[in-house]
C-alpha cells in the first residue's frame, strides 16, 4: 500500500462531523493553481505524510483537536485499490 507523499490528492473524512474533503499535499511553490493544496509544514500536512488509506491521525489547530480518517489517496505514485477506499468509506 503506497502512502501519501507531495503531489498526492488525499480525501479525509473528518471523525466528528462526517465532513469530507479533498487536498492535494504540496510545497509552498506549487500554490500556484486554483486545486485546493495544503503546505507538508502545515499540521495537517506534516501529519499526512507517510500516511495510508484507513489511518486515523489528530491534527493540532488553533481551535483545538480535529480527527481525520484517510479515505483515498491518489497521485504521485499512491494507487490504492476502489475495494481499499471502498472500506475506508464505511468504517
Amino acid at each position: 500500500m503506497d502512502s501519501v507523499e507531495i503531489g498526492s490528492r488525499v480525501t479525509l473524512k473528518d471523525v466528528a462531523t462526517q465532513a469530507i474533503i479533498s487536498v492535494e499535499l504540496a510545497m509552498a511553490a506549487d500554490f500556484n493553481s486554483g486545486v485546493p493544496k495544503i503546505s507538508m509544514k502545515s499540521p495537517l500536512g506534516s501529519t499526512l505524510l507517510g500516511r495510508h488509506v484507513g489511518d486515523e491521525l489528530t491534527v493540532q489547530t488553533p481551535s483545538g483537536e480535529i480527527q481525520f480518517r484517510i479515505l483515498s489517496v491518489e497521485g504521485l505514485g499512491a494507487s490504492q485499490s476502489v475495494s481499499q477506499q471502498k472500506e475506508a468509506y464505511h468504517e
